[in-house]
């Protein structure tokens, strides 16, 4: 039976191992993604011989991701999923983050035998992008970005700089994300906005442990726009887990958008956004940058 504890920097190393037997485009597939929320979502974390679980608390339900493991072992860690809700939780098993590959693994027959359902969650696909598109900013259809990147570089000519960020300047990442979240308007996932700052801390303390980057723009030699992602060799796919900026600074968006890509992922083929988590404002931020295609994730549950 699988046995879970609380999701801690002491088993990133060991969740890497299993994470690398089945490379996967979404988000939520990566290491910084899970651990992140971790504190929001009260995460815990189980292994057996064939792979790693994790389970999450969420509306006085207990939710779970896909297992992380080889192909040839889903139906078999999705059984050992099962027997775990069925006799510990005592209650319908709900499992997300189920990708294309893994949904047809888990086919018709199998999920006809066990009791199972599968429904394709719109809201939490992940927009992927072309990189060299983002990079560049080049096409008519980005053509209003490149024009507000293009104000951006007039206007803070020679007031602006890319660096680099790390660990130690976690009082100064901070500081940011606190003044950010100051000048944004009050909206529906304010509440959320905590565990983002606290999830931020989570990296900045086990960033070792979880081959991510960080950059910034500074103008003036102030903070102004901050960008956090990690990245994926197997698939050379690039991931945006975390991007803020001054939103009144014409073009700052833009510009750290390419220029993350630019100074810390020049090799990756694809860009993932993340999802929208249904909310408009971010739906039609993400639209704006015309995404190649949309990362398609499933739900899994008892009837």
């Amino acid at each position: 039976m699988l046995e879970f504890e609380p999701y801690q920097a002491r088993h990133l190393q060991r969740a890497k191992q299993y994470l690398a037997l089945r490379p996967v485009e979404n988000c939520e597939g990566q290491l910084p993604c899970g651990y992140m929320w971790g504190i929001y979502y009260k995460s815990q974390i189980a292994f057996d011989d064939i792979a790693v679980y994790l389970i999450e608390e969420y509306h006085g339900t207990t939710c779970a991701w896909i297992p992380r493991c080889r192909l040839e072992n889903m139906k078999e860690a999705v059984l050992r999923l099962l027997s775990y809700y069925e006799t510990v939780k005592k209650e319908p098993m709900n499992i997300f983050g189920v990708d294309e590959e893994a949904a047809n693994e888990l086919d018709e027959d199998f999920r006809e035998q066990h009791g199972l359902l599968l429904e394709e969650l719109q809201d939490a696909a992940d927009y992927i992008y072309d990189a060299e598109k983002m990079r560049s900013l080049s096409g008519k259809k980005l053509h209003k970005k490149k024009n507000h990147l293009n104000a951006f570089l007039k206007n803070y000519e020679g007031r602006y700089e890319y660096r680099r960020l790390f660990p130690e300047q976690r009082e100064e990442i901070l500081s940011f994300f606190e003044y950010w979240n100051q000048l944004k308007p009050r909206e529906d996932e304010e509440h959320t906005l905590y565990y983002e700052m606290e999830g931020l801390k989570r990296i900045l303390s086990d960033f070792a442990l979880l081959d991510v980057k960080m950059g910034g723009i500074y103008i003036d030699g102030r903070l102004s726009a901050f960008a956090l992602g990690s990245y994926n060799e197997a698939l050379q796919i690039a991931y945006v887990h975390m991007e803020k900026a001054i939103a009144d600074i014409r073009g700052l968006y833009p510009m750290i958008n390419r220029e993350f890509l630019v100074q810390e992922y020049p090799e990756a083929k694809l860009v993932n956004r993340e999802d929208d988590m249904g909310m408009e404002h971010l739906r039609r931020a993400k639209q704006s940058y015309y995404p190649l295609k949309m990362g398609r994730k499933f739900r899994l549950y008892q009837k």
